[in-house]
């Protein structure tokens, strides 16, 4: 097996800000996919350590749009890239941003900030003197402002970590009438590179902005962690700067089944097998089709392969 390069633990910044990013890809996908399957069990990259990743949908019939939203993810396999601005958490992208740190700090800080800005040497102190007399809560409150508009620009695409799980189906898959699609991310190192796994807390993350690095590290740190009450969607999502509204291709083989919810209706498994008919007459990669049912003694699903009829 070749060897992995170092440097992209687990619950590491998007893949745009690791400087060995590209090489991490491209490592992967040099890689078998036997050998890719072998790292994750060893505990390697974090593009494979989540194997199976897991989307779980409403699926309404009658709605155009609904159907039309599926066929992208079954026959066309592309993911739709939210906005956080359309996200139902209005924490989402939160944090305590503070300024702490001595008046040298203040004015290096300041002057990275003019140096992307290509201002002459001269132009340059005179705007460092100018901004340096302002107080930390100045500074605090214009990276709380960037921060959440440039947050809405990023493009992102959730995903679960459990196929069983309860709530996840109430929730995000219409009290369990729809479905999920499994996808396995070993198949597409490229497109799963992306990823990154959430972290949860009752407290926002702290962001000294005169201590980060760069304005990528601050934002990093925001962008992975949701609050406490969302643990139980073991969430990893694919992001993508300046991404928002747009569509990101993936390998159809990485789309490996579908399960139906354990209330899923006719007219729904129908719509579905539909479009995968469509997928194999293309002569895509066949997927599994699975059902849920309820345990007959605990608060729990059972998963089955789907026998149609």
């Amino acid at each position: 097996m070749k060897r992995f390069p170092p440097g992209n633990d687990k619950g590491s910044p998007v893949g745009e800000f690791e400087p060995d990013f590209f090489s991490v890809v491209r490592t992967l996908t040099e890689m078998s996919y036997f050998d890719r399957r072998v790292l994750a069990r060893r505990g390697g990259a974090a593009v494979t350590q989540d194997r199976f990743l897991y989307k779980y949908r409403a699926v309404d019939v009658s709605n155009k749009p609904s159907v039309l939203q599926l066929r992208d993810l079954i026959v066309l396999s592309k993911f739709w890239l939210s906005s956080v601005s359309d996200f139902n958490d209005p924490f989402d992208g939160s944090g305590n941003m503070i300024a702490e740190g001595t008046a040298g700090d203040k004015r290096t800080r300041i002057g990275k900030f003019f140096d992307l800005q290509g201002l002459s040497w001269s132009k340059k102190q005179k705007a460092i003197a100018k901004l340096a007399t302002k107080p930390n809560s100045y500074f605090e409150a214009k990276v709380r402002e960037y921060y959440r508009s440039y947050y809405a620009r990023v493009g992102i695409s959730c995903f679960a970590g459990d196929p069983r799980n309860v709530l996840m189906w109430s929730h995000y898959a219409n009290k369990h009438t729809g479905i999920w699609l499994q996808f396995e991310s070993a198949r597409d190192p490229e497109t799963f590179a992306h990823t990154v796994g959430m972290t949860y807390s009752m407290d926002y993350p702290t962001v000294n902005w005169l201590k980060a690095k760069d304005f990528y590290e601050g934002f990093a740190i925001v962008m992975r962690q949701k609050a406490e009450g969302w643990r139980y969607e073991k969430e990893t999502r694919i992001r993508k700067m300046e991404g928002a509204k747009t569509y990101i291709g993936f390998k159809p083989e990485a789309l490996r089944a579908i399960c139906f919810g354990c209330r899923s209706d006719a007219s729904t498994k129908n719509a579905v097998m539909d479009l995968v008919k469509e997928r194999t007459n293309r002569g895509l990669p066949s997927i599994r089709l699975y059902q849920a049912h309820q345990h007959e003694t605990k608060y729990c699903l059972r998963i089955f392969r789907f026998v149609p009829g």
